[in-house]
């Protein structure tokens, strides 16, 4: 799609902001007593020397359990730790989607996978493995680093997974993308390095995202002893080998303790060419890891805590002060949230909110609704499980089945015992909750049209194969 095309699409989602953005510079030119007022909606242009940089690290498929400032008992994340020491950590985040695409597609625009259906992957039968088609992230979304470009900035992308090419809409807004397939995270950090050694120019966002701890583990001897000592190594021996699924968590916590030394890395360099500190840094995952808490490994069949509780570590250019937020929050928030850090308004029609106000103040001060879902990666649209939080209480509907399952997490926080509701009784209120979110969203996403699709090359469709994306 062209460019005057997509201007036309966002023409009608902007019209009524840009109308209230004029009357208000009319009426300040009118009346001084609105000068405050309407100085706050500044243009790019003449706010430039106040914006500050932005990096955004995202290490795929990392819970918030295994970091040691959200509990862990071993040393698995000294540098995390230290960002959260100089500003804030959101206990409890939870992420849109269980699988990597459609929550990254959440991130980048603010809405739930199904208003923005970059969603799954279609399977053709065994003899026609070459017709593969995905769904893409459409161009009448404005994505995060649109925003962020408009705003003056350089935008950049360094990512490993195929499924977050440009070919599939994911390279929207971004001036310079890094695509290896796969890549070790110390090699694709050697890039992030390079490029802010020699092409990058303030202001600017780099989103970064490492493909650890995602399986499978495979962290050096050395690292299994940063985190564990000699004396209680991870690595097994023919002898007495550790129970499997321990020690798979062990070999987990291994990776979350590499990919901490490769934003290590980050951080050093960005303080060594004197921008850290005018930097704001957001630590996320696009979605945690099971290890058959509820009877599966991995991630994207479910929706339970182990899959959707996320770090979310946010430290605001120019502040050191450490903060721990206790309410439940989204992961897509972050999108409003970086751009009002930022000085920048975010887009109507966002589901997503933002976490601190133009002032740079926290914005959260009770639990939001979270609602995430997951199509189980399954391609025929009937496989959908759909989730919301309020408080304590989460309600889970599977679509095939037609049927609902309540937890109450104050009693039962592992989810372990959820039963069915009941008519009259608190978890019937939440599942009419959850009916009015799907609602809405539905109602959301007709308005930005059916889903598109787009077929690949080999070498991509070979890519996800080896992921086990593809049969």
């Amino acid at each position: 799609m062209g460019t005057s095309s997509k201007m036309s699409l966002r023409g009608i989602l902007y019209a009524v902001t840009f109308l209230i953005a004029v009357l208000l510079a009319i009426d300040a030119a009118d009346n001084s007593s609105l000068a405050t007022r309407t100085s706050e909606v500044s243009s790019p242009a003449a706010s430039h020397e106040l914006k500050h940089n932005v990096v955004l690290f995202v290490p795929d498929a990392l819970r918030a359990d295994f970091l040691s400032c959200y509990g862990y008992p071993h040393p698995t994340s000294p540098n995390f730790d230290a960002l959260a020491q100089r500003g804030m950590l959101f206990e409890r985040c939870y992420a849109q989607s269980s699988w990597t695409k459609p929550s990254i597609a959440s991130l980048l625009t603010g809405l739930l996978p199904s208003v923005h259906r970059a969603v799954s992957s279609t399977h053709t039968p065994e003899q026609q493995r070459e017709a593969v088609k995905v769904q893409v992230l459409r161009p009448q979304f404005s994505t995060l680093f649109e925003e962020f470009k408009a705003a003056g900035y350089q935008t950049a992308t360094f990512q490993v997974n195929s499924h977050l090419q440009p070919q599939f809409g994911f390279g929207q807004g971004v001036d310079h993308y890094w695509f290896e397939h796969w890549a070790d995270p110390a090699r694709e950090m050697d890039a992030v390095v390079a490029w802010l050694e020699k092409a990058v120019k303030e202001p600017f966002i780099a989103y970064i995202h490492v493909r650890d701890p995602h399986p499978g583990f495979t962290p050096s001897e050395q690292v299994l002893e940063q985190v564990f000592g000699k004396a209680d190594t991870a690595v097994p021996t023919s002898a007495a080998p550790l129970p499997g699924i321990e020690y798979m968590k062990r070999l987990y916590a291994g990776e979350v303790r590499y990919v901490d030394a490769q934003f290590g890395r980050l951080v050093e360099k960005l303080q060594q060419l004197g921008v850290a500190d005018r930097t704001t840094f957001a630590v996320v995952s696009d979605h945690g890891e099971s290890f058959q808490e509820h009877g599966v490994f991995g991630h994207g069949e479910t929706l339970f805590d182990e899959v959707l509780h996320v770090p979310l570590i946010i430290r605001p250019a120019r502040t050191t002060s450490a903060r721990r937020v206790p309410w439940n929050v989204r992961m897509f928030d972050l999108y409003p949230s970086l751009l009002t850090l930022s000085g920048i308004e975010p887009p109507p029609n966002l589901q997503a909110e933002s976490l601190f106000t133009k002032d740079g103040e926290l914005a959260v001060s009770a639990n939001r609704i979270v609602l995430s879902e997951t199509d189980k990666k399954h391609p025929s649209g009937d496989e959908w499980l759909t989730c919301v939080i309020r408080d304590n209480a989460k309600a889970i509907y599977d679509t095939r089945a037609d049927s609902y399952i309540i937890f109450d997490r104050r009693t039962d926080p592992k989810e372990l015992n959820g039963r069915p509701p009941s008519a009259g009784s608190e978890n019937s209120e939440i599942v009419k909750l959850l009916k009015r979110q799907q609602s809405l969203s539905e109602k959301l996403a007709a308005g930005f049209g059916p889903a598109e699709w787009t077929g690949m090359d080999s070498e991509t469709r070979e890519q996800l194969r080896s992921l086990g994306y593809l049969p």
